[in-house]
């Protein structure tokens, strides 16, 4: 049986048994496998996100390059020249406070040349945490100009570095302009 405790704080747990139902040896083998860890929490217009920012650096931190920076297509390196000018500081802060460097998308998509001359992306990073109001069908995009994210608990194309933990997908979807020096994808 695996237990779930979510606190606060860290802290260290110490108690006595007086159950006969529990036998010492149960005890101190729970107690010291017990991992108790904090997480803190963001607030967002229809979310309320738990990370782990610590643990998200470290599960990043053992990932292999990932996304368009892997990838040798012309919309994958168009992003990956454009990331640093198309991504809103407001989005810059929010990868910075979950522990996301800006060049670790896990997956970036072209969906193709819009009517206006944009290009038009999706995309996901992920993150250890926990979406604790708000899932993508119910709670709204978060918006600023052409560039929208929000958050679900379904994440897509996990690595081996984030088995065992709680992950979330933040989703991107951007209308952005061509600026890399390769020929202009369709």
């Amino acid at each position: 049986m695996r237990l779930s405790v979510r606190v606060r704080c860290c802290r260290v747990l110490s108690f006595r048994c007086g159950s006969p139902a529990v036998s010492a040896t149960e005890l101190v083998w729970t107690v010291s496998t017990l991992v108790v860890k904090s997480m803190d929490q963001i607030e967002l217009p229809g979310w309320r996100i738990e990370y782990d920012r610590s643990a998200t650096v470290a599960m990043l931190a053992r990932m292999p390059t990932s996304g368009p920076d892997s990838c040798h297509c012309a919309p994958c390196k168009n992003w990956a020249a454009t990331r640093r000018n198309i991504l809103p500081v407001e989005f810059q802060a929010l990868l910075e406070e979950l522990g996301i460097p800006l060049d670790r998308e896990i997956e970036i998509i072209h969906f193709g040349r819009l009517e206006s001359g944009q290009h038009f992306y999706g995309g996901w990073y992920h993150f250890v945490g926990h979406v604790l109001e708000g899932e993508q069908e119910l709670a709204p995009h978060l918006r600023v100009d052409s560039f929208a994210w929000f958050f679900h608990a379904k994440p897509a194309l996990l690595t081996d570095a984030s088995a065992g933990l709680p992950i979330v997908q933040l989703e991107i979807e951007a209308e952005i302009p061509w600026l890399s020096n390769l020929p202009e994808a369709s």
